[in-house]
């Protein structure tokens, strides 16, 4: 074998492993590249899953405050309408005083012993309404049930207080459903920045 035979044969074996050590590099550089690709694309979907989660819990928060609100609303609306009926039903218990006052004349005293089907009516609503807020209250209360919440648990104590007139058959106080109005404002708007918070 000669010198330029062997030099084609040294030549060669060094191309075909150069071609090999190179084959080798790029076939580790894809399997790198392919397993950097299939992290970042895990990374993507796991960021992709907790931003769908966030949204979610944002979203089912926003949905019980908005609940809450409205069973609040709904409570004030009901406490006007009871104190309403709490008017009317006073003026029939005042009638039936009248109906058996001995310093009355007889003839007066029948005309009051007289309830009307409209009074009767109206007791019968009064007493409806005042079911169906004692139920809204125990709505409210299974919403508002954070220990923490110093602001929550002052409006739910005085949505209490305020039930308790009306469950004596008393009319609820102008100032007391003002200052119960105004705390639920306070209340709602710390909750909405709370809430607009998490979602920026």
């Amino acid at each position: 074998m000669d010198a330029t035979t062997l030099d084609v044969i040294i030549t060669g074996g060094i191309s075909v492993f150069g071609a090999g050590l190179s084959f080798l590099g790029a076939q580790k550089g894809a399997k790198t590249q392919i397993e950097t690709t299939e992290k970042s694309v895990e990374n993507n979907m796991e960021i992709a899953r907790m931003n769908i989660e966030e949204k979610l819990i944002a979203e089912n928060k926003i949905n019980w405050n908005n609940r809450t609100r409205e069973l609040i609303s709904k409570f004030i609306r009901q406490c006007f309408d009871i104190n309403h009926g709490i008017d009317q039903v006073q003026i029939i218990n005042k009638k039936r005083e009248l109906s058996v006052d001995p310093s009355l004349p007889s003839k007066e005293r029948n005309k009051y012993s007289k309830i009307s089907k409209e009074d009767l009516e109206m007791a019968k609503k009064t007493m409806v309404a005042i079911s169906d807020a004692v139920e809204t209250v125990m709505e409210i209360r299974l919403h508002i049930f954070d220990k923490s919440d110093s602001l929550g648990n002052e409006l739910l104590e005085r949505i209490i207080d305020v039930e308790k007139y009306f469950q004596r058959m008393e009319k609820i106080p102008s100032a007391e459903l003002s200052q119960l109005t105004e705390l639920a404002r306070n209340y709602f708007e710390i909750q909405w920045k709370e809430l607009t918070k998490d979602i920026k």
